[in-house]
């Protein structure tokens, strides 16, 4: 699963996704399973040309148009088309913790509690984000930049930082999905995980005003 905030760019992003890091990875196909399609991209047609005329179409099998091409490591199956789905995107928690180990350790938790969620997934590596952003800059050409009221280095500094006192490490997770629910029950099952963990002082997440879009996902509402 992956998000882009409009669809022009979609078949360019299956493209380069697929053709760089599925096809070239030794053991590796590609299947559609998106549900709900709202529109496909024949881009594994695209990409069987790669088999530079070796390629092989075969089906409907169980419904999926295949191409299979020969590759170093094996045959490549890819199906014909994907499709797209609304979805939702840039849910958060961002945590504050004591130190380094202390964040690192509980995050990479959180992010594996995400991950048993149907329809929810980490956008960013390793599904930690050290350098959140707000949705301004002072800067024109920039429409994000770094939050300074949640740097640690920032706490003695800018006058409303959210940082508490004996916090040295702050980092988000960032959470998307195929719906508003998958975001909050991965949220949910993010931050019952990240609570387990030893030196982890607070819980809090973005909001901007609702600028980043029209969901929120209150914590405190959540369930515990």
């Amino acid at each position: 699963i992956f998000a882009t905030g409009s669809k022009g760019g979609i078949q360019e992003q299956l493209l380069a996704r697929l053709g760089q890091c599925v096809l070239t990875s030794p053991t590796a196909c590609a299947y559609d399973d998106t549900p709900d399609i709202a529109e496909t991209y024949p881009v594994g047609k695209m990409i069987a040309m790669f088999g530079d005329g070796h390629q092989v179409k075969k089906g409907p099998i169980d419904g999926r148009v295949l191409w299979m091409l020969p590759r170093m490591s094996g045959t490549f199956v890819i199906q014909e088309s994907f499709g797209r789905t609304k979805g939702v995107a840039g849910g958060n928690i961002i945590y504050f913790c004591k130190d380094v180990e202390s964040g690192m350790k509980s995050g990479k938790a959180g992010v594996k509690a995400i991950e048993s969620v149907k329809g929810a997934y980490t956008p960013f590596p390793g599904g930690l984000v050290g350098s959140g952003s707000k949705p301004s800059s002072r800067y024109k050409a920039l429409h994000a930049s770094t939050n300074e009221r949640y740097c640690p280095t920032m706490k003695g500094i800018v006058p409303d930082s959210f940082v508490p006192k004996d916090s040295n490490f702050v980092v988000e997770i960032v959470i998307n999905g195929l719906t508003e629910k998958a975001v909050a029950d991965a949220t949910k099952a993010a931050i019952l995980e990240v609570c387990k963990h030893d030196g982890v002082i607070k819980i809090s997440a973005g909001n901007f005003g609702g600028a980043l879009g029209k969901y929120k996902i209150h914590l405190h509402e959540l369930g515990w």
